[in-house]
């Protein structure tokens, strides 16, 4: 286990994809690709890159994330809706929704867990009111709560034997971990794994690599900080080329490629000349540090 980590090079721009809301980056082996969506025009987004091809998929509301199924579709969370999109028919079929009676509710973030079920929070789009929450999702079964009164339900990860799960909630300044246990999804043992300083920005979307720690995108910090989960302690800080990083993961070949994505949204004119490169998708070859294959959900 790295005590520290430093860098001598910042994340290359991979795609100067100028996305509103970029978010949610995840790694598929199967077609060696990325996808990543643009949250709030509704776009899933996929880079191949045996032939580098790059295409967008449009839907019917806001898109908060996907993840890949068995069967190779994408779970997708659409609006206050989860369902499986086709991306080779463009079809979108409803599996679920939630919080009908909360029109100024969204599904935010949302990862494949180990079990094969979809792990996805909710916010309030206002981002004031704590009135979404963290729902376990399987096929055939209605969402249960896992955990209530969420104001911005944002990252999620594992600890590398699965038996930890670790959740923001951005306004908290904190990461939460909570005994995850693989056969009902339950969460038990709640207790605070991270505290996140004033003055780097906001905790929003994260990962975990094979060592334990826990990369974490932050909002407004313009960096990525690397943290061990055991000790609470902040181990590391990639800045990257944007005022505002949303969301990061492993992938690539040896799972050694660490994938960042980010936004413009809300940045003023002068912010927007200061970063540039806002809204795009960075990419860094981290050797030796290396992330899991991820999930998928079980059709």
């Amino acid at each position: 286990m790295k005590k520290s980590l430093e860098f001598t090079s910042s994340p290359d721009i991979l795609v100067h994809a100028q996305n509103t809301l970029g978010e949610g980056p995840i790694w598929d082996s199967a077609t060696n690709s990325l996808l990543w969506v643009d949250i709030i025009p509704g776009k899933i987004n996929r880079l191949e890159f045996g032939t580098y091809t790059q295409s967008e998929f449009s839907l019917n509301g806001m898109v908060g994330c996907v993840g890949l199924t068995d069967q190779h579709r994408w779970i997708t969370a659409v609006e206050r809706s989860i369902g499986l999109f086709d991306p080779l028919t463009n079809s979108f079929e409803t599996l679920l929704s939630v919080e009908e009676n909360r029109p100024r509710n969204r599904f935010n973030d949302g990862k494949c867990a180990p079990d094969g079920s979809f792990i996805v929070g909710s916010m309030d789009m206002d981002e004031q009111s704590p009135s979404g929450a963290l729902y376990r999702v399987c096929s055939n079964s209605p969402a249960r709560v896992l955990l209530p009164n969420r104001t911005i339900s944002n990252g999620i990860a594992w600890s590398p034997d699965h038996k930890t799960i670790f959740t923001i909630d951005t306004p908290t300044m904190l990461v939460m971990a909570h005994d995850y246990d693989l056969q009902t999804g339950e969460l038990l043992n709640p207790r605070l794994a991270i505290s996140i300083p004033d003055g780097i920005g906001f905790p929003d979307g994260m990962t975990a690599d094979m060592d334990g720690n826990l990369w974490i995108a932050m909002w407004g910090g313009s960096r990525v900080t690397i943290w061990d989960p055991r000790t609470g302690e902040m181990i590391g800080s990639l800045p990257v080329p944007c005022l505002n990083p949303t969301s990061c993961a492993f992938g690539g070949e040896n799972f050694d490629t660490l994938f960042i994505t980010s936004a413009q949204v809300g940045l003023e004119p002068l912010y927007l000349t200061r970063y540039p490169h806002s809204g795009d998708l960075f990419a860094i070859n981290l050797e030796g540090i290396n992330g899991e294959s991820g999930f998928v959900f079980k059709e």
